[in-house]
């Protein structure tokens, strides 16, 4: 069956993406502690559960936050441009997305209680 893809995209940065917003955010030190090590699982904006592996920061400071973002095909076959990836950001896993539509608005990413948008990982 052919079917859309999401991807995750890490990023260390010295200031977590939204911190001008008060998100405190989380170092890579502080998710390898909770992953146990490299691999661990994190939450889609769906909610849904994926496999990720920050193999690729081995060696990085672990002070240094890790800044997440969503990325999804909008139509079925569109591969990703892994050409704009910039150096500093790492593909850490790519999943089918079954079961959701391709056109969505922010509410769609948010729970009842959820408060404003906030993208990517929600902790």
């Amino acid at each position: 069956m052919d079917v859309r893809r999401m991807r995750v995209i890490a990023t260390l940065t010295s200031t977590p993406q939204g911190a001008a917003l008060g998100f405190e955010g989380s170092t890579l030190g502080q998710w390898l502690a909770e992953f146990g090590g490299f691999v661990g699982k994190i939450d889609d904006p769906f909610g849904q559960w994926h496999e990720v592996s920050m193999a690729a920061f081995d060696g990085a400071d672990p002070n240094l936050f890790v800044d997440f973002m969503f990325e999804e095909q909008s139509e079925v076959g569109v591969t990703f441009n892994d050409d704009a990836l910039t150096d500093d950001q790492v593909v850490l896993s790519e999943w089918p997305l079954v079961d959701h539509p391709a056109t969505r608005s922010a509410a769609d990413y948010l729970g009842p209680d959820d408060g404003p948008p906030r993208w990517g990982l929600h902790r």
